[in-house]
């Protein structure tokens, strides 16, 4: 198989190794990128917190910090996460890469521009749908969630993976027909000492 050239756009990341996650897409995307950094170019786009470093290379992987340092939030942070996003965008179309996969609401819509300007191909990891639901669960600040989520699930990406059955079937009520959307669960890093020989 040939070698890829891979891009991962997360909002958060680990600062090395010792995988200091604290969340679900970070884990998704730290795992995923270890595994496929054995085979392939492997480069992640994602925010700058407070105390990391621009620029890091780890486990075979190369991790970009983008927009203006800032601190670890879930919920809102609006301008700091649109700079990120805007950042990430501009760092993005400059390289050059084969595949682009974006791992949160936050990064699809970079993630599908970034494959635009470059003509490559976009998968996104998608975890729930919250379509519908924004503001209930996050009043009335909710509508720019539902008003991203319309808009990223109206794209048509190469595929979209779905962590469940569960979210596959919500996807596919609003995803365009032709777009695939393939189920594969959240992987586990399992001890080596646990792999039979």
């Amino acid at each position: 198989l040939p070698v890829l050239k891979i891009c991962f756009v997360t909002e958060y990341f680990p600062t090395g190794s010792s995988c200091d996650i604290r969340g679900g897409a970070e884990a998704v995307a730290f795992y995923e990128a270890k595994y496929l950094s054995g085979s392939h170019e492997i480069t992640v786009i994602t925010s700058c917190e407070r105390g990391f470093s621009r620029e890091d290379q780890f486990e075979n992987i190369k991790v970009i910090r983008c927009g203006k340092t800032r601190e670890y939030a879930q919920l809102n942070a609006f301008t700091d996460r649109f700079s990120f996003m805007r950042s990430a965008y501009l760092y993005g179309i400059r390289q050059q890469y084969d595949l682009v996969i974006g791992f949160s609401i936050i990064t699809y819509p970079v993630a599908w521009k970034i494959s635009k300007k470059l003509k490559i191909p976009c998968i996104i990891r998608y975890h729930d749908v919250l379509a519908g639901r924004w503001v209930r669960n996050f009043g009335p600040m909710g509508v720019i969630g539902e008003i991203v989520e319309r808009y990223t699930l109206s794209r048509k990406f190469a595929a979209i993976i779905a962590v469940s059955d569960y979210t596959a079937r919500n996807l596919k009520k609003y995803v365009p027909g032709d777009v695939k959307v393939y189920v594969v669960p959240n992987g586990v890093d399992v001890p080596e000492k646990f792999i039979p020989k």
